[in-house]
């Protein structure tokens, strides 16, 4: 077989100082030995990697079939930026006994010093991809912290607007009217009441209500939307929740005024298939090493609502057990003793409800010496239940968002800042080059701990007063009446009563004392 001559072009985007595709393939020529001849493989696809490429793949099969004798580019960065890519690359070149000319650098890969001298060039060419990728990178976060629109889908509930920042024009979100009060409806019913995301998705289906593509929503979607950052109207208490998430903000508190929303980006991860199984659905749930960003549109969830849904997504994460069973008031409460994972029940066929574990399950847990019926668990979580009820006078219904005093919320942003100011103190005493220097830095230090307790107290006093002032402004349940009433009270009202009592009840191997209850 008569091998033939192979030229490579490659071009990312035009460019008015880059050489064209057409102009790389005129400059190739006059290396070709025939150019006649010459197979020519063109595209323009970036150089990042030699995987989603079709020419050079089509290429590269030329070489294995023993087609190809020579393969000439215009410059090297043109056929890879990557090294990894390129030493596979040349590995089967040699395999194959083919040539490889690179019209700029003007190789000679027969002798050792050509070749050395080809592999620096690579390491080059990479490093330069990589400061490419920085510049672009740290250009994309600098409009963002601007407050500028960086592409991508716009949110359920929201519609695209002109916008003007700097001069420059943008996209903004605008809360569009027909579908904000479905936004603010789904969080504040998930916020306030026992549903399940499961349930709100059955809710929008059942009154025809569909996504911006024109879906039904599902319960990973509403999952996504319940945690986006885009919907609330962000004060202190949500930059306070993202610092302590570990999410790095670039807009002081001052700028949390309670109005707008919030932009989240991810640093984007290289691709693989176990990464991407990892990274599925932790976009909002992991905010370590997310930056937050105040957007220039109004938000539609105030904060306290959504506040509360990403403490019930946080809860519902970490305990797999959903809470709608329909046995007992105790779903989504029970443990096993031994190995700590939710517990089930188990109807036997003569009628009786029994308790199983997941560990056991899964093979992980040697379960209960004592077989536990549902009715005696019951029996002994209720008089630990009542017991917690008579020690208490009321039981008070909880309040999402009741408006707060200015001086509640200046107390609490007051607190933040003192706490980022001995943030940085400490790590100036740490590289304090003397005593006298860390000793000026203790003192502020300790000036900053004071007005802090100062704060604390004077925070934890009006919040107290709040609590007692809401308690006598709502109808409280009657604590007699409730154990009076309890086999007549309905489930899901024992379930309610139960979750805001109950933090977990652990189901041990004992029958005398082998159910514990835990109050929050």
């Amino acid at each position: 077989m008569n091998r033939v001559e192979a030229i490579y072009a490659r071009q990312s985007i035009e460019k008015k100082d880059s050489l064209s595709i057409e102009q790389q393939i005129e400059r190739c020529k006059k290396k070709a030995d025939n150019p006649e001849r010459c197979e020519i493989y063109q595209e323009s696809k970036s150089g990042k990697d030699t995987i989603h490429r079709d020419q050079f793949n089509r290429m590269m099969e030329g070489v294995r079939a023993g087609r190809i004798s020579k393969i000439i580019v215009y410059r090297l960065d043109r056929i890879s930026r990557s090294l990894a890519d390129f030493a596979k690359m040349w590995d089967e070149l040699n395999t194959y006994g083919v040539q490889f000319v690179s019209c700029t650098e003007d190789f000679d890969t027969s002798t050792p010093m050509g070749d050395a001298m080809l592999k620096i060039a690579m390491v080059f060419a990479e490093m330069e991809r990589k400061i490419i990728v920085q510049r672009v990178t740290d250009s994309y976060f600098a409009l963002a912290r601007k407050g500028f629109f960086m592409g991508g889908p716009t949110p359920f509930g929201f519609t695209k607007v002109q916008y003007l920042i700097d001069g420059k024009r943008t996209k903004a979100f605008q809360a569009d009217p027909a579908s904000k009060d479905v936004i603010l409806q789904m969080f504040t019913q998930y916020a306030t009441s026992d549903v399940s995301i499961g349930a709100l998705a059955r809710q929008c289906k059942e009154q025809g209500i569909q996504s911006a593509r024109g879906t039904f929503f599902t319960s990973s979607s509403i999952g996504r939307i319940l945690r986006h950052p885009v919907y609330v109207k962000a004060d202190e208490r949500v930059y306070a929740y993202f610092k302590s998430k570990g999410a790095a903000l670039y807009n002081p508190i001052e700028d949390f005024c309670g109005i707008n929303g919030c932009y989240l980006y991810a640093p984007q991860q290289p691709y693989s298939k176990d990464a991407k199984k990892k990274r599925s659905g932790r976009k909002f749930s992991d905010l370590s090493n997310t930056q937050v960003i105040i957007a220039p549109h109004e938000g539609i969830v105030p904060a306290g609502i959504w506040l509360a849904c990403q403490d019930k997504l946080d809860r519902n994460r970490q305990v797999p057990c959903v809470q709608r069973g329909k046995h007992t008031w105790m779903s989504g409460l029970m443990k096993c003793a031994n190995c700590r994972l939710g517990v089930t029940v188990v109807n036997n066929n003569r009628g009786r409800n029994y308790i199983n574990c997941y560990g056991r399950k899964k093979h992980q847990c040697r379960g209960r010496s004592y077989p536990w019926r549902l009715d005696e668990i019951e029996s002994a979580a209720e008089l630990q239940l009542f017991h917690r009820l008579h020690q208490l006078k009321t039981v008070s219904p909880i309040e999402i968002d009741l408006p707060e005093s200015q001086g509640i919320s200046e107390l609490r942003t007051q607190i933040i800042k003192i706490e980022e100011q001995m943030d940085k103190i400490e790590h100036e005493i740490l590289l304090a080059t003397s005593d006298s220097i860390q000793a000026r830095w203790r003192q502020k230090q300790a000036a900053l701990q004071m007005q802090l307790d100062e704060c604390r107290t004077k925070f934890s006093e009006l919040q107290s007063a709040r609590n007692v002032k809401n308690q006598k402004q709502h109808q409280n349940a009657d604590v007699g009446s409730i154990i009076h009433n309890w086999q007549t009270i309905e489930l899901e009202t024992k379930k309610r009563i139960a979750r805001t009592l109950i933090d977990f009840i652990l189901v041990g191997d004992k029958r005398e004392d082998g159910v514990q209850v835990f109050f929050k």
